[in-house]
């Protein structure tokens, strides 16, 4: 699992936007077609919507007995509270509603579904189940028990004792049961707990993170708390395999604490991503986190790939970042193997003054390219034009395709579909994509510190759009809903916009 904490949560799109007139990219209509693109640009009805429904991300689609498919989607409640819901996407109808709550879970964690299996491979969706009354009042307000339903039923089949928790529960490394690490008595102790989802209990184990460390990736991919000296490492089964300093990996002036992201690739074990800039040098990418004037160096964004047996480094570069992501809170699980991975080189300064959110630019650049796995030698690169630079260091809306096999990015040439494995290019015009809206961020009433209200994010909602992002009220067509939607069986999609939630079959009603 990918997680950012701050900044740098991105979306598989292109960012782009108006240039001002005196651009030289104005006007721009000169993309070559290299390759034939066929999109089903016939409009599609919502078979159903849920109008009283008011969700903070996107959903996702479980199955249940006998091949049911439930949409899983967390939506506000009043009195700034969540809950979790199941939604039958043949027909619409609610099935069931629990109270939720992301615990104690850091703010860089996106509020999202997560599932696990049981012993037999039974899926179940996993929450933390939030107090009837979530102001808190004492320390035993601050926990709360992670349970197991049922996706089609509901019905609750697995509960904890209250725990306090600083991360979401996932599934554990054999794929079942849910992992987490937490405590039962509100202290700032860690232990790696596992909850039984045949029902034998929750408890301590040693699979996870070590002590005083973090996960930051699949497989056991950790980093501690060491400041300085912060290590990586990765942990399995128990055992550590390697650890080792994280300036010895990436090079002086990084850390966690400004971010990380990283994907797995299963077949190779192969890490690939970033961690951010540490903030005691001036340079934070955490920009909630700047109170006085700093200057962000875009030439020392870094990304780096590593063996996770070992941690050889296989390849660092300076001066690209990761872009064109997953869709705002969407997991990155582990995958066989990146076949076609893409970056964007960068480069300018930022200057963030006391604080304020839009940074002066200073020489910005930016390219989308792609690379060699296994040795990060660029195989092909096209240059954004300058209002999509920019909205790659500030994302807005973007166009965005949940298969990866081709982005749609605004180039100096004009806006383009790329074909991620060959490079080759198609002008992007006309007819309805898919955009995301930015997170959605929100006061939950359960406090972390005793506050009362704490912000949190969930995701962006989902629009009908242009290619340059632009919204429009065409209605969703085929080829948006197949590349953008929830895919719930083979003709039918959903997806959370601020109608609700809304399902669309394509191929008759």
């Amino acid at each position: 699992m990918g997680k950012t904490l701050g900044a740098c949560i991105a979306i598989l799109v292109v960012l782009s936007g108006c240039t001002d007139d005196s651009s030289p990219e104005q006007g721009r209509s000169s993309v070559p077609t290299q390759m034939k693109v066929d999109r089903d640009t016939s409009v599609v009805e919502p078979r159903w919507t849920l109008k009283d429904l008011e969700p903070i991300g996107q959903p996702i689609v479980v199955e249940g007995a006998d091949d049911a498919r439930v949409a899983v989607v967390i939506a506000k409640e009043t009195n700034r509270r969540l809950k979790i819901v199941g939604v039958d996407v043949a027909g619409g109808k609610q099935l069931w509603s629990h109270r939720f709550s992301p615990n104690q879970a850091l703010p860089g964690y996106p509020v999202t579904p997560v599932t696990s299996e049981t012993e037999d491979g039974q899926r179940r969706v996993i929450f933390f189940l939030a107090a009837e009354e979530p102001l808190a009042v004492g320390p035993a307000d601050f926990l709360n028990p992670v349970v197991s339903v049922d996706p089609v039923s509901g019905d609750i089949e697995t509960r904890s004792r209250p725990v306090q928790a600083s991360q979401p529960p996932t599934a554990c490394e054999d794929g079942t049961d849910a992992c987490l690490p937490g405590n039962f008595d509100g202290s700032d102790t860690e232990l790696n707990l596992r909850l039984d989802l045949d029902g034998r209990g929750i408890k301590e184990i040693d699979e996870g993170a070590p002590p005083n460390s973090r996960l930051i990736g699949d497989a056991g991919l950790f980093s501690t708390y060491d400041r300085p000296g912060e290590e990586l490492g990765v942990q399995r089964e128990g055992k550590t395999l390697w650890k080792k300093s994280l300036e010895d990996l990436v090079g002086k002036g990084y850390s966690t604490d400004g971010g990380w992201a990283f994907t797995r690739e299963s077949r190779p074990d192969r890490y690939t991503g970033y961690v951010g800039r540490a903030q005691d040098d001036g340079s934070t990418s955490q920009v909630s986190l700047v109170s006085e004037k700093t200057v962000v160096d875009l030439g020392r964004e870094v990304m780096v790939s590593f063996t996770g047996s070992d941690g050889d480094v296989l390849w660092t570069r300076k001066g690209v970042e990761r872009c064109f992501t997953g869709p705002y809170g969407e997991d990155e699980e582990t995958v066989g193997v990146v076949e076609h991975p893409f970056r964007c080189k960068v480069a300018g300064k930022l200057t963030y003054d006391e604080g304020r959110i839009e940074p002066e630019i200073d020489g910005l650049s930016s390219s989308i390219e792609g690379y060699r796995p296994a040795s990060g030698e660029t195989t092909w690169s096209h240059r954004l034009s300058t209002a999509a630079a920019k909205a790659n260091r500030l994302p807005p809306h973007g166009v965005f395709n949940r298969s990866g096999a081709r982005i749609v990015a605004d180039l100096r040439e004009g806006l383009a579909i790329v074909d991620v494995a060959t490079g080759k290019l198609a002008p992007a015009s006309g007819p309805t994509f898919m955009c995301q809206a930015e997170p959605d961020w929100f006061p939950y009433a359960q406090p972390w510190g005793g506050s009362g209200d704490f912000e949190r994010y969930g995701a962006g909602l989902l629009y009908a759009c242009l290619p340059d992002g632009t919204k429009v009220d065409s209605g969703m067509t085929a080829a948006a809903l197949t590349e953008g939607a929830v895919m719930a069986t083979d003709t039918s999609y959903v997806l959370a916009s601020e109608d609700g939630l809304v399902g669309y079959r394509i191929g008759g009603r």
